[in-house]
């Protein structure tokens, strides 16, 4: 139910993961991975780990996604495409499930645009109109 921990599956005394190793002809103690974040989380962080991420994945897809279709800019366009390639790649590698990887980032950032635009105020022009001759303020 609460997986073996943070990075604790690939250690060098659990022997699944090394069985797993062996089967792939790697040297006893290499630490691999599954290449799917959702597997990741699961044997590391159990299923509540794995709920909390699929959570996580749904509000952000889903922020990104309706933030798209309510203002369709360039932007927010480039952001939306880049978070469903990373989603897309979420089952083949370990993007999402990774710590400190740009792809997180950016993946988080196509919801956090989405937000922000309710909060941005309307820009206002200011024209610097030169001195008349004469004129001091």
């Amino acid at each position: 139910m609460l997986g073996g921990g943070a990075a604790s599956f690939w250690q060098y005394d659990v022997g699944a993961a090394q069985s797993l190793a062996l089967n792939d002809n790697r040297a006893a103690g290499t630490k691999l991975g599954f290449h799917n974040s959702y597997l990741e989380a699961q044997v590391h962080l159990g299923w509540i780990g794995l709920g909390l991420l699929c959570v996580m994945v749904a509000i952000t897809m889903w922020k990104s996604i309706r933030g798209f279709i309510v203002d369709a800019t360039f932007e927010r366009m480039c952001f939306f495409v880049a978070a469903l390639v990373i989603f897309g790649m979420s089952f083949t590698e370990s993007i999402i499930f990774a710590y400190f990887h740009p792809g997180v980032y950016i993946f988080h950032l196509a919801a956090i645009t989405a937000i922000a635009t309710r909060y941005r105020t309307k820009s206002v022009v200011v024209r610097l109109v030169p001195e008349a001759p004469g004129v001091r303020a």
